[in-house]
């Protein structure tokens, strides 16, 4: 439309995105004609928003990976005349490891709980430093995009060496099998009940800081744990649609389309599943690519019922979560970072969290470097990003 009416295209919004910052990237359909309108100065190209990404590092990283995790050649086409046009055009950040200067690592110890609750079984993970003299409690719920958790467990691991020796803090993970997916959650409302059983069930009382990566579906227990947090940090959050997108042609293709994939998982056919990770993905090169779709095959081969069904019932939340936050009250003044992924989907993730940061008065917008929604498998600087 933009183009049409011969809008202003160098106009930003407030988190410093221009209109091409915010194109939907398909391999169906206009894109890489869409691209080249919207943005045809390489001042444009080079714009970086809040998240110090630029339009052109955006787009380049898509092609790389869109085509079912293959580099999608019309705009691999594209970055490389762009590149010709525009010699001194820079591709890549410039992030620096100085600023994580402050990280310093430290012991910590793995083991798994049992909690029984109703006389259920559930798993949690445990991580914590050596001795006795905790003095702060973290519970952090990692239940993101696709990953099983023996892929996510690298990174867990290497988050609590970064935190739990220095703040003398013990971790607790939940994950797919520390919940009763099977058959008590089929709503938002049952994932902020089931959740705050679980809570109740650890072995500690008091205030704790709460970790939400679970694509958003445990965020309501913030409001019923709200008198025991003393900080949230809530990673990637999702599909808090506005009014004009929500039900509109967009969004039920959207939803079509996430319903497409899930059927893959239905199948349990691994190397259809495979093809998805490029939408979650940021890949640095294609051996990049190939090393996490190895990765995350194998992860898949020993991830657990649960998880399977997790992945199944996902696209409800496209549809169920919208209307359920538009109800939510504001917030007190628990502090709380959103914390999304710099290359995430500005739609489904950076939109979201401006819309919980207007709910959450005590709340700030932070980016998780050279990220897109699978922090656990993109590199270090990811990581240390989170931690």
């Amino acid at each position: 439309v933009l183009v049409h009416v011969k809008g202003d295209l160098n106009i930003p919004d407030n988190q410093m995105n221009l209109p091409v910052h915010m194109l939907g990237l398909f391999v169906t359909g206009p894109t890489v004609e869409l691209f080249k309108e919207l943005a045809p100065t390489q001042a444009m190209l080079e714009a970086p928003n809040a998240a110090s990404i630029t339009p052109i590092q955006r787009f380049a990283a898509w092609a790389l990976t869109s085509a079912q995790s293959k580099p999608f050649q019309p705009a691999m086409d594209l970055v490389s005349e762009l590149q010709k046009q525009y010699p001194t055009m820079k591709m890549r950040g410039q992030n620096s490891h100085a600023m994580f200067s402050g990280l310093t690592e430290g012991a910590v110890s793995e083991s798994s709980l049992e909690l029984n609750i109703k006389g259920k079984k559930r798993s949690v993970l445990v991580l914590e430093p050596p001795g006795s003299n905790i003095e702060a409690f973290i519970v952090y719920v990692t239940l993101p995009c696709y990953i099983p958790i023996s892929l996510q467990k690298p990174a867990l691991e290497a988050i609590a060496k970064y935190l739990c020796a220095r703040f003398k803090a013990k971790m607790f993970v939940l994950y797919e099998d520390s919940f009763d997916i099977i058959p008590q959650i089929k709503s938002v409302e049952d994932w902020g009940h089931e959740m705050s059983s679980v809570i109740e069930a650890l072995p500690f009382q008091g205030k704790f800081v709460f970790v939400d990566n679970s694509m958003s579906r445990t965020i309501p227990s913030i409001w019923k744990l709200e008198s025991r947090l003393s900080a949230c940090v809530i990673i990637n959050p999702c599909a808090w649609f506005n009014d004009e997108f929500y039900g509109s042609p967009a969004h039920k293709g959207l939803v079509q389309a996430i319903n497409a994939v899930m059927q893959h998982y239905v199948d349990r056919n691994l190397d259809e599943c495979v093809k998805s990770v490029g939408n979650v993905f940021v890949s640095q090169s294609t051996g990049d690519m190939d090393r996490a779709v190895s990765l995350y095959k194998e992860a898949m081969k020993v991830a657990s019922e649960n998880w399977w069904i997790l992945q199944v019932i996902s696209p409800s939340h496209l549809q169920d979560f919208s209307p359920f936050c538009k109800s939510l009250p504001k917030l007190g003044e628990v502090p709380v970072v959103l914390l999304c992924g710099s290359f995430a989907p500005p739609v489904l993730v950076r939109e979201t969290a401006s819309r919980f940061a207007g709910i959450m008065p005590n709340a700030g917008i932070s980016y998780i470097q050279d990220s897109n929604m699978w922090f656990e498998v993109e590199g270090e600087i990811p990581i240390k990003s989170v931690a």
